[in-house]
């Protein structure tokens, strides 16, 4: 094949199997370095990789011959094999992101864990003023 230069970027976002809470710090950390593994495998650019509990978000680019489908089968199927009772929900959303979002989307997904975290903690009422330290004196 002809050398092709690209920028095709997919925001890829897929659940844990009934959206159980599976997913630790440690092992999306493992998932990243698979994620890696397989884009120097079959030749696709894994940019960043990120999530909680129960779901997980990888921005990837790919050649127009690579099928977006065959990737996310590969990255379901080793990341289920390589960490045992790992299973995924079938299906999975995806969006195409310009040149220009990816620096914000790369911060968006690498930071999920901090930002769901954050979320609990106002869903749990702990940004409520009672909860607030008191303003500093100006």
């Amino acid at each position: 094949m002809a050398h092709v230069t690209y920028q095709i970027y997919f925001h890829v976002v897929f659940a844990t199997k009934r959206r159980l809470p599976l997913l630790t710090q440690q092992m999306i950390a493992v998932i990243n370095g698979i994620v890696q593994d397989l884009s120097v495998e079959i030749g696709f650019r894994a940019i960043a990789a990120g999530g909680h509990e129960d779901h997980l978000h990888i921005l990837l680019s790919l050649p127009p011959h690579m099928t977006l489908a065959t990737v996310i089968k590969r990255i379901k199927g080793r990341t289920s094999r390589e960490n045992g009772n790992l299973y995924w929900q079938t299906g999975y959303y995806v969006e195409t992101v310009s040149v220009s979002g990816v620096g914000n989307l790369v911060d968006y997904i690498r930071n999920q864990w901090q930002m769901h975290s954050l979320r609990r903690l106002e869903d749990a009422g702990f940004f409520e003023p009672a909860f607030l330290p008191p303003l500093p004196p100006n």
